[in-house]
């Protein structure tokens, strides 16, 4: 696709190459434009605009970035100490019955838009949610909720794979869940790597899945050891402390002789990704998704940086 310069427009929404809808805020002087990811309030100072034939956009580089919330936007911990507020001021038989009318308020609209005439789904939606958010104090579930949401999902995704005949999307549970965040590498990917890389050090393994002679394992905790000098192979377990390896990573690349490469899940939107891939390292994004030891699927599609 052609690139060519260009200048955002305040008050619009742009698709990045990199991933993500960014909205311009102010253009600069210069021409720099300040940019901010819509989903995870990711600020940037964008240097060299581009658009693309597509309408897409990508930059030179960026400075200053930084997260920032959108101006009024109400963290959770005040949202919940409102809904709280409301359950005690109007008790729990009053606001059940609220949930009711909600609900009804919301149906009705649906049945408008059906119809083909003017709704306000967004706004009974909201309502809704309000009011869901209230029964989950009342009854003390929101555990529960969150469970059986999953599970539901879960089993949604098994009926879409079995209607297509094997060729579902198969989110597979561990998307759920960090019970499960150890993925062991195919050996065939594995190998093309190495053939360009020539690995020496498998930081994050175990006695049964490591691809290196040299490994560390969960006891010995790959994040407190030295990488100094080696090529590295990295796999991390992909739960909550993706972005602790994902820092480990790119701090140790930076030390003389060390080569790094990383097979992580594809989500551009994370502050890991901002602050430790983006314009610092290679990102090279693979087509699909991996099937992983076990013949496990991957539930998100998966990325290469070094």
């Amino acid at each position: 696709m052609n690139r060519k310069p260009f200048t955002p427009q305040p008050g619009t929404g742009y698709w990045n190459q990199g991933g993500g809808t960014f909205d311009c805020l102010p253009v600069l002087d210069d021409g720099r434009a300040v940019m901010r990811n819509r989903a995870s309030g990711w600020t940037l100072t964008a240097h060299g605009v581009g658009i693309y034939d597509d309408g897409s956009i990508d930059w030179d580089y960026s400075t200053d970035g930084r997260f920032e919330e959108k101006q009024g936007q109400q963290d959770a911990a005040e949202i919940m100490a409102v809904l709280t507020a409301a359950v005690d001021t109007w008790g729990k038989a009053a606001q059940v019955d609220m949930a009711i009318e909600e609900m009804a308020e919301l149906q009705k609209e649906l049945l408008n838009e059906r119809r083909g005439r003017n709704n306000h789904i967004a706004e009974e939606m909201a309502d809704v949610r309000i009011m869901l958010q209230q029964m989950e104090i009342i009854f003390q579930n929101a555990g529960d909720v969150e469970r059986i949401f999953r599970e539901k999902v879960a089993r949604l995704d098994q009926r879409l794979h079995d209607r297509k005949g094997g060729a579902g999307v198969m989110v597979n549970s561990v998307l759920f869940s960090s019970k499960t965040d150890q993925w062991a590498t195919p050996q065939d990917f594995f190998d093309e790597l190495d053939r360009e890389f020539h690995f020496d050090l498998d930081p994050c393994a175990d006695e049964s899945n490591h691809k290196t002679p040299e490994y560390f394992t969960k006891e010995q905790d790959g994040l407190l050891q030295d990488w100094s000098g080696r090529r590295v192979f990295c796999n991390p377990p992909y739960g909550r402390k993706i972005g602790a390896w994902v820092e480990k990573a790119y701090r140790e690349g930076t030390k003389d002789g060390t080569i790094v490469v990383m097979l992580i899940p594809a989500r551009t939107d994370t502050r890991y990704f901002h602050d430790f891939i983006l314009h610092r390292s290679e990102i090279r994004f693979v087509p699909g998704r991996l099937r992983f030891g076990g013949g496990r699927r991957s539930p998100r599609r998966s990325r290469l940086w070094s």
